[in-house]
């Protein structure tokens, strides 16, 4: 009997121990593919835009954003910003309501007699009025003298259903109201980006969404307004034809360089010196699970590389590049945010509203300025910097 509990002890107890053979060569098989899984998966997503210390936010030379239906310009410092224009509807003024005197007011006359079978109204029922669109500032554009601001303003409140190129002057005194450069209907249903830049001499260069009739296959109309006393259109076309013809024949955009094809990114923005910026849509798969992010990306103007800054699950609009290039202003949400194109920064608040345009300090564009009107031919890197100054 003895014999027979020994050896069905030791057939357990050798069955315990191929079971935990068996358990440490599954472990020694499964943890080193989940640590190369979890490892795989870190390494593929790209840092965030929220990581890391903040962005710098100093504000270098001028800047030109839109909070709402108003047009806000800063020079070196938001504490002394100006607004330039305000389409916010005014506040109602309260009604005093004066009160009546008992010796004056009349008998209340009796009410008619209502019929039992009751009768059909006099006129028709009044119909709800149509929403009003909100006004909208959807592009800004800053001479580089600083002298100017030209900017598109969608559904005046006086005019909803049109776009209105006008001009105002931050060294205008305040209330001075803006110049009306151009008009044309409002067409959002487009979906078509709105652009206003700055041409040599101060001249502005617009891009407004556009239907044709007889229908064209362009869908913006592209012109060339003179700045001065009384701005006018001193040229126009479909942008079809501006990208095929006009463009290197009107004498005011005979020097100017078209946008290059690449980099390929959304809400692209490129600077003077070449540095081209957006975002793009980036696919994360992990063992777990797979999400879409928007990448922020950097690179050159007319080249296909770009590198990814960071990435982000929030809805960003990629709006300015700052003077030297290093930082892009991004819309998200209502407000504008600042991020360091060198990586390792996060996002960092910059102002309420979207930002517009940026440009650099006064005193830099002065110098240039004169560097091109001299003989001696100025650095690639600054002729180009500031070229709108040497076209």
């Amino acid at each position: 009997m003895r014999r027979r509990v020994l050896s069905e002890s030791s057939g357990r107890g050798a069955s315990s121990y191929v079971g935990l053979i068996v358990l440490a060569l599954l472990a020694g098989l499964v943890v080193p593919l989940a640590v190369s899984a979890y490892v795989a998966s870190r390494e593929a997503l790209p840092p965030s835009c929220h990581s890391g210390l903040a962005t710098s936010t100093s504000l270098d030379g001028v800047v030109s954003w839109a909070n709402g239906p108003t047009l806000w310009f800063a020079d070196g410092d938001f504490g002394r910003s100006r607004r330039l224009v305000n389409y916010a509807p005014a506040p109602p003024k309260p009604q005093a309501s004066p009160s009546p005197s008992p010796s004056s007011s009349p008998a209340a006359e009796p009410s008619p007699p209502t019929s039992p079978t009751g009768s059909p109204s006099a006129g028709p029922s009044a119909s709800p009025s149509p929403a009003i669109p909100a006004t909208t500032i959807e592009a800004a554009a800053i001479t580089p003298d600083h002298a100017l601001v030209a900017f598109l303003v969608a559904n005046p409140p006086d005019h909803p259903g049109i776009i209105n190129l006008l001009i105002s002057s931050p060294q205008s005194p305040p209330g001075t109201a803006p110049v009306l450069a151009y008009s044309n209907a409002w067409h959002p249903e487009l979906r078509e980006r709105t652009e206003v830049s700055i041409l040599a001499q101060n001249r502005i260069l617009f891009k407004i969404p556009a239907h044709y009739d007889p229908p064209e296959t362009s869908r913006r109309v592209i012109g060339v307004v003179e700045s001065g006393e009384t701005p006018k259109v001193v040229e126009a076309a479909t942008e079809n034809d501006f990208l095929t013809t006009y463009h290197s024949q009107w004498p005011e955009t005979k020097d100017y360089k078209l946008p290059p094809q690449l980099p390929a990114l959304r809400d692209r923005v490129i600077g003077p010196d070449g540095t081209a910026a957006g975002h793009d849509d980036l696919v994360v798969r992990t063992p777990l699970l797979q999400r879409t992010l928007q990448a922020v990306r950097v690179g050159r103007a007319g080249r296909t590389a770009t590198t990814v800054v960071c990435a982000t699950s929030d809805t960003l609009n990629s709006v300015a590049l700052s003077p030297d290039e290093h930082r892009l202003a991004l819309a998200v949400g209502d407000s504008s945010y600042v991020l360091d194109l060198g990586g390792g920064r996060g996002l960092a608040f910059f102002c309420t509203g979207r930002v517009l345009d940026w440009r650099g300090e006064l005193a830099r564009w002065r110098a240039v300025a004169v560097a091109c009107e001299t003989p001696l031919r100025p650095s690639n890197r600054v002729r180009n910097q500031f070229s709108a100054a040497c076209l």
